[in-house]
């Protein structure tokens, strides 16, 4: 039997008058998870053809993704990440490694697990000073404050969580360099069924923009 979970998902910028359509066929290859996405733009005036990506991942271990689309003289849109974990003096360690070639950029991630209340997350982009900090407490159960600083552009940001036993969560955040605030809502549940909406607020030219995204998952038995 054959297993699939299909994801679809709408994004829409009302200001500029822009929208994308995304749509995502997934299954499983022995331990490893194959999956195909294809994403049509929605635009006001222009029409552009779908762009696809199809991507071969297995959870803790590694991903690999590749989408046709390139322009010339480029190298290939390919992706690579490595992870893996290690136990450091009670704590937990989880190191990634991402490659992208047609961007020719390496990020390195580490995400240091103190406790279940305290975690740090830093990660940094190979050659440059870009670096970013970003800090997880959980002072209870079902609330999570997330605190981020980026030290080059030396900008902070915060998040703030509150998950409830019906498989709801409600996200805010703002967003100091970008005067942006945003709300979440998303809910997991196999009898409710599984969607996220999300919409946001930025101040930009003394202009406020809204953006609203919904996206939501379906699987079934083939």
């Amino acid at each position: 039997m054959l297993e699939a979970s299909f994801t679809g998902k709408y994004e829409t910028d009302a200001k500029a008058g822009k929208g994308s359509t995304t749509l995502s066929v997934g299954t499983n290859v022995g331990e490893a998870k194959l999956k195909a996405l294809a994403t049509i733009a929605l635009e006001a005036a222009d029409y552009s053809p779908p762009s696809f990506a199809f991507s071969l991942s297995k959870p803790d271990s590694f991903s690999i993704r590749y989408s046709p689309e390139k322009k010339d003289g480029d190298p290939p849109n390919l992706r690579f990440k490595f992870m893996n974990s290690m136990n450091v003096m009670g704590g937990r360690v989880n190191m990634a490694y991402h490659h992208a070639v047609q961007e020719r950029k390496t990020k390195v991630k580490s995400l240091v697990e103190f406790n279940d209340e305290h975690k740090m997350a830093v990660k940094h982009l190979v050659g440059t000073k870009d670096c970013e900090l970003r800090y997880k407490f959980a002072p209870r159960r079902f609330t999570v404050v997330e605190p981020s600083y980026k030290l080059a552009s030396r900008e902070w940001a915060v998040a703030l969580s509150r998950s409830f036993e019906s498989g709801d969560v409600l996200k805010g955040s703002f967003d100091v360099k970008n005067r942006k605030v945003g709300l979440e809502w998303s809910r997991t549940s196999k009898e409710r069924g599984t969607f996220k909406i999300s919409g946001s607020l930025v101040k930009k030219d003394n202009e406020i923009k809204p953006q609203l995204m919904a996206q939501t998952t379906w699987s079934c038995s083939l």
